[in-house]
């Protein structure tokens, strides 16, 4: 399989009820232009009789870096459960704001023996920093700075940290994501 592409990031509130988990009010957050994923796993082992006897390599958490082409102030909020101001969309950014968790989704194009499918992954309970920035003047040329955010990846109160199926078409992938999501696209 060969990804050739990523596409739609959305994200949405995470509602916590028990073991049940439930996601509304759902965002995109961006043009997708990066997703780098990196899941850490534990790495027990038992040894007898001098041998590896028995291991495991359980999930444990990991970090998604999300880079979209542009993140508006109210994406930045819902992220980062910073205030906008009404005025005129000034970020206030204060010592006691708390980001909320978010279930996190996209899909991406993929090839699979000369066939186009697409692959979408929801990643169930996601928690926003507040992202890097490197600003530069311009030197005789433009040069592009897009924002980018790293959330750190965690099981929901079901155990689950990942959902992903891969689809024939692109609306289906979009659907998928946007159901769980509970993103109405009516709106």
């Amino acid at each position: 399989m060969a990804m050739i592409g990523l596409r739609y990031v959305v994200a949405a509130p995470q509602k916590e009820a028990g073991q049940t988990v439930t996601y509304d009010k759902g965002f995109v957050v961006g043009r997708a232009m990066k997703a780098d994923i990196k899941i850490n796993t534990s790495d027990a082992k038992l040894y007898g009789d001098d041998v590896v006897v028995e291991s495991d390599r359980s999930f444990t958490d990991g970090t998604v870096d999300i880079g979209v082409t542009q993140m508006t102030e109210d994406i930045q909020s819902k992220l980062l459960g910073h205030s906008v101001s009404e005025e005129g969309g000034e970020i206030i950014a204060n010592s006691d704001d708390v980001a909320p968790y978010v279930g996190l989704g996209f899909y991406a194009p993929k090839l699979e023996n000369n066939v186009k499918k697409y692959r979408a992954i929801w990643f169930t309970k996601v928690n926003f920093g507040e992202p890097s920035e490197s600003l530069a003047t311009r030197e005789g040329s433009t040069a592009f700075v897009t924002p980018s955010m790293t959330g750190s990846i965690m099981a929901d109160a079901a155990g689950n940290w990942k959902k992903e199926q891969t689809f024939l078409n692109e609306a289906e992938a979009k659907a998928y994501l946007d159901k769980l999501a509970g993103l109405n696209t009516s709106e």
